[in-house]
């Protein structure tokens, strides 16, 4: 009986193959999936917000007494949560909205209405 050896590359190209299959019938891996682009927005009648939203590899970023309106854009999110939360840090009875827009759509939105009151959403892959 006689051995054939496989050369490498067809090796890896049939571990590829089975690796895709793998992700095909899992669903979309995030490693497949294409980045996007997100924008986290904050607006209200407030003058003031504080403001903490997730970085593309997952990290809470934090800014204390923004002015509203307020945008912040982040390029290249390929899976995990995109989260957007303002807190009213004031006795103002007014508004805050907040917004994530994913490749330029409105993808989610939360508002709340009150002095020391917080809006939260979040999108997920």
């Amino acid at each position: 009986m006689m051995k054939t050896k496989l050369s490498p590359l067809i090796l890896i190209t049939v571990r590829v193959m089975a690796c895709l299959f793998l992700l095909a019938s899992a669903g979309v891996s995030a490693a497949c999936q294409q980045p996007v682009v997100v924008m986290y927005e904050v607006t209200g009648s407030v003058p003031l917000a504080d403001i903490q939203i997730t970085s593309p590899s997952g990290s809470m970023e934090s800014f204390v007494d923004m002015g509203l309106p307020w945008r912040f854009t982040y390029e290249g999110f390929t899976d995990g949560q995109a989260y957007v939360y303002a807190h009213n840090n004031s006795d103002d009875d007014g508004s805050v909205t907040v917004n994530i827009y994913v490749d330029g759509r409105l993808a989610r939105t939360a508002t709340s209405t009150g002095s020391y009151q917080t809006a939260v959403t979040y999108w997920d892959r």
